[in-house]
């Protein structure tokens, strides 16, 4: 059996209780029609991908340290962002999640990346193109972690808000933390993509279509963190390889 296999159902269809070799739970979404940005423009996702349902842990990136020696010197602005091992990676700028990205890859010999704008915003929006991943009502405390009445600067442990779940089970796409994406900015100067908005944003900037940018690469931004996608070998060798 191919590396990611077991994450099929015998039925041939896909296992909603996926994890990756880590043990990591993954979302699985589908290729087909989709909408994107404020205007709902149609869109076709040729190639269906998982995503991981949470953004990387404050404890998970503290282990890549760990295992690499990869500096990072903002461990006491984390703590204060991110008082939980079980809250997101933060400061991460948008080099930090690339390289995260690629030591996954070298100890699992499976395939991870950044979402593009693209996927993130499908995974967090579904088919039927919500505003918000739980629809289009608007936020308020019940759902996640946003500056609403008095500003926050603390993010919550992923997963806190039940209701913040996309339509293909991913957590957290709106608010806590902004999430770096995959672009094609070159230049080492240039800001870089991020999606969802965060913990220190306002409701019209929380939007599963929200677009923030911040850089250059190397840059570690307060309030960012990061989710990937993955992609068994079947799905790898099919659509990449």
């Amino acid at each position: 059996m191919d590396r990611g296999d077991e994450l099929l159902v015998e039925s041939g269809g896909w296992s909603s209780g996926a994890a990756d070799s880590l043990g990591q739970a993954l979302c699985h979404v589908p290729s087909g029609s989709y909408v994107l940005g404020p205007e709902n423009v149609p869109d076709r996702l040729s190639a269906p991908f998982y995503i991981t349902k949470f953004t990387v842990k404050k404890c998970q990136f503290l282990e890549f340290l760990s295992a690499t020696g990869y500096p990072y010197n903002l461990h006491d602005i984390m703590d204060q962002i991110a008082p939980d091992p079980n809250c997101p990676a933060v400061p991460m700028s948008w080099e930090d999640a690339k390289v995260y990205a690629r030591w996954l890859r070298s100890i699992t010999g499976d395939y991870y990346s950044l979402p593009t704008s693209e996927q993130w915003e499908i995974a967090a929006r579904g088919r039927e193109g919500h505003v918000y991943p739980w629809g289009n009502e608007l936020p308020d405390g019940r759902f996640g972690t946003f500056s609403l009445d008095t500003p926050c600067i603390q993010t919550s442990p992923v997963g806190s808000n039940e209701l913040n779940e996309s339509p293909f089970g991913a957590m957290d796409m709106s608010g806590n933390v902004r999430e770096w994406v995959l672009d094609d900015i070159d230049g080492e100067d240039q800001m870089h993509l991020m999606m969802g908005g965060g913990c220190i944003d306002t409701v019209d900037r929380c939007a599963a279509y929200s677009k923030l940018y911040d850089g250059p690469r190397s840059k570690r931004s307060l309030f960012a963190g990061f989710r990937l996608i993955y992609l068994t070998d079947e799905l790898y060798r099919k659509h990449v390889g």
